[in-house]
């Protein structure tokens, strides 16, 4: 159990440190049927909006307020039911994990200046959660984080476990 976890926490370490690449990842590591919360550490103001990205299609756009909000269902509805959000951190909870949920997720925060005027992403107010928003290339964010989420199925997790006991 020792050598898992300091196996994981080096890997961790690892991503964190930039070793594989110029951009910085947070690691999660879940087991299927939990949850994970990917906090971005910053603070969102009440008119600013969130935009999650998962493998480049969006999410969940989170603005100051559920009815000004929209989560979204995903590829193949892979979330429906399954999103949370913290509408002033901008944080985002997946509840009942599985291997299709594994991959990159991207935090963008645009901050809204007082110009006297406003522009939202979700201008119609009425979320379409089947709607497939694809990201494009964006300048205008203002913060932007990345995760990466991977998924251990019970079985394999207990077998892993297991071989690593009996070494």
């Amino acid at each position: 159990m020792k050598l898992l976890f300091i196996l994981l926490s080096l890997c961790s370490l690892l991503l964190d440190q930039g070793v594989f690449g110029a951009e910085t990842v947070e690691v999660k590591q879940v087991l299927e049927g939990d949850s994970v919360t990917l906090n971005t550490g910053v603070t969102k103001g009440e008119r600013d909006e969130m935009l999650w990205y998962f493998k480049d299609t969006r999410i969940a756009l989170i603005s100051g307020h559920h009815n000004t909000s929209c989560l979204y269902d995903g590829e193949d509805g892979r979330f429906r039911d399954r999103l949370k959000v913290d509408y002033e951190t901008g944080s985002l909870t997946i509840t009942n994990i599985r291997s299709e949920h594994a991959g990159r997720y991207e935090a963008e925060l645009n901050i809204k200046k007082s110009s006297g005027t406003s522009r939202s992403l979700n201008r119609n107010r009425k979320c379409n959660s089947t709607k497939i928003t694809r990201k494009t290339s964006s300048t205008h964010d203002d913060f932007t984080k990345t995760f990466s989420v991977s998924v251990t199925d019970m079985f394999v997790y207990c077998l892993f476990l297991y071989v690593i006991v009996h070494i």
